[in-house]
């Protein structure tokens, strides 16, 4: 039983996680985004957002200290 329970909140994080980083790059249309987000819990939604930001704050602070490194 927890398993399952386990496995459920995997795959609503997973699901959390591609409708974000799918409209971060733009790569959804709207009538796809509509149909996907209909079903997430917004926890997960909240979650996949703050890897997402926190993602791209650690690929930009990347880029500029290889870039002022030289």
């Amino acid at each position: 039983m927890a398993v399952m329970s386990v496995r459920r909140h995997l795959a609503g994080l997973a699901q959390a996680a591609m409708t974000v980083f799918s409209a971060l790059f733009g790569i959804r249309r709207g009538v796809d985004h509509e149909r996907q987000t209909r079903g997430l819990h917004p926890a997960y939604l909240a979650i996949a957002i703050l890897i997402a930001v926190i993602s791209f704050v650690i690929v930009l602070l990347a880029i500029v200290r290889a870039v002022t490194s030289h």
